[in-house]
């Protein structure tokens, strides 16, 4: 899974860095609260995780982790006398089907978080090919223009 927050951004920009610190550690912190023992999390940079978690029974026992994260995080933060409210867009790729290497899965729930984000955000979305069509479409476009 690859996790981005929603509008951090402006929180840095707005309120600061030691604002956008705080959100980003109790960000970490409700999100080991979510997992299993099993799952790796790890921070990439900025507002973005990869998630690693395996051993589901069924696409409902990942669906729900998935909507667990998207509640966790969707609460309200304090922080000096403010309140944030930030979201998580969450792609999901899985191993066989998107790839077989690390490296091909982070691209391609990459790939689908940044279509959970168009989709208006605070939402988890599965990889599936024609996001790479898209994506290449989008990329023609932009080399043309250029």
């Amino acid at each position: 899974m690859y996790l981005d927050l929603d509008n951090f951004k402006n929180i840095n920009d707005n309120h600061g860095h030691d604002a956008g610190d705080l959100v980003l550690k109790k960000t970490a912190n409700r999100l080991m609260r979510c997992l299993r023992e099993t799952d790796t999390i790890a921070r990439l940079g900025g507002d973005e995780f990869a998630l690693l978690s395996r051993g589901f029974g069924t696409m409902e026992e990942l669906k729900g982790l998935c909507c667990r994260i998207i509640k966790e995080l969707g609460k309200h933060i304090e922080h000096k006398g403010k309140t944030f409210s930030i979201a998580t867009s969450i792609g999901i790729s899985l191993y066989p089907d998107d790839g077989s290497d690390p490296t091909m899965l982070l691209k391609k729930a990459d790939t689908a978080m940044y279509n959970a984000k168009k989709s208006a955000g605070s939402k988890f979305i599965f990889y599936d090919n024609s996001m790479d069509k898209n994506l290449n479409e989008r990329d023609k476009l932009e080399d043309d223009i250029r």
